[in-house]
């Protein structure tokens, strides 16, 4: 009993644990110091070497072709087709100073007959046919070539005699067409040309060729040779 007794004491001597006390509350975080100075960049490295070109692509196909455009406005209608006009005669040169008064020249209008010594025409007493041909539709007559011929069968070239000359001259409407002439001399060739200035015919306009001789000489024409002539009258 006793020991129970002791053990009784103990206990109320023994006091109670106090209580933990509460935590004291976490202290703010200090406030973030300033951001320091960027450094230098770095130097930079050196390019690569550039890459090998590649091959070149295959060409695309052709696009569809675009629509056909319109017609474009008619250009003005032209001076007629180009082509020649051939004249041809047989010339024998009249020449008579003795005669009243004298006869120091022939004049011919060429056509497209060899045999046509009936055209010739006496300067002084202007008798002959002069022919002169009409046009139907605008032409322009710009070139001239004229071949003298020996009389006979063959196209031996002709000469003009020392002294004489002979002249091929367009004619329009009666009246010579100057610088459209071609005149022959002993000394020039048997085939002469002219690009001669363009003379514009319109319809009811009539043109000629006329041949004149002069210093052919005498005896009369019906004692001589004579000569062929052809020429070619270039129009548009």
């Amino acid at each position: 009993m006793a020991d129970i007794k002791n053990l009784l004491i103990e206990c109320d001597v023994r006091g109670e644990r106090g209580r933990r006390g509460h935590r004291g509350p976490r202290g703010h975080a200090g406030a973030t110091g300033p951001t320091g100075p960027t450094g230098p960049t770095g130097f930079t490295g050196a390019t690569g070497p550039t890459g090998a070109t590649g091959p070149t692509g295959a060409t695309g196909s052709d696009g569809p072709t675009g629509p056909t455009g319109d017609l474009g406005t008619p250009g003005p209608a032209g001076l007629g087709g180009g082509d020649l006009i051939k004249f041809s005669a047989r010339i024998f040169p009249f020449f008579d100073p003795g005669a009243d008064p004298p006869i120091l020249d022939s004049i011919w209008f060429l056509d497209d007959s060899v045999q046509s010594s009936e055209l010739h025409r006496d300067a002084s007493a202007g008798t002959g046919i002069n022919f002169n041909y009409p046009v139907t539709s605008t032409r322009t007559f710009d070139s001239l070539a004229v071949h003298l011929l020996a009389p006979g069968d063959t196209d031996v070239p002709f000469s003009v005699p020392v002294g004489g000359t002979v002249e091929v001259q367009l004619v329009k409407n009666g009246v010579l067409v100057p610088g459209f002439v071609i005149t022959f001399t002993p000394v020039d060739p048997a085939i002469l040309t002219l690009a001669a200035p363009p003379t514009v015919f319109a319809p009811g306009d009539t043109y000629a060729l006329q041949l004149t001789t002069a210093g052919f000489g005498f005896p009369p024409a019906s004692s001589q040779t004579g000569f062929k002539v052809s020429a070619t009258i270039g129009a548009l």
